[in-house]
């Protein structure tokens, strides 16, 4: 469930990635890595906080992940 209001997206570099799937953009949040020491590399731990706005850009309508991760953020519900 998305919510129905805008909010910047987070400008934390390194963990804020985009993936694009179909025509919608969902913004996800990388708050873990996981080393696989059988593989020798990291595995990113991501969840969705959010999908990108077409019409504007460096704005996304946030999920009840974005709350969780970014509780300093006003949503206006």
């Amino acid at each position: 469930m998305y919510y129905n209001c805008l909010v910047n997206i987070p400008k934390n570099t390194g963990k804020i990635s985009r993936n694009k799937r179909g025509k919608t953009t969902y913004i996800e949040y990388t708050y873990a890595r996981e080393y696989l020491p059988e593989k020798k590399y990291n595995v990113a731990r991501r969840t969705t906080i959010g999908k990108a706005d077409p019409d504007h850009p460096g704005m996304m309508f946030p999920n009840p992940n974005f709350e969780k991760f970014f509780p300093d953020v006003e949503i206006e519900t």
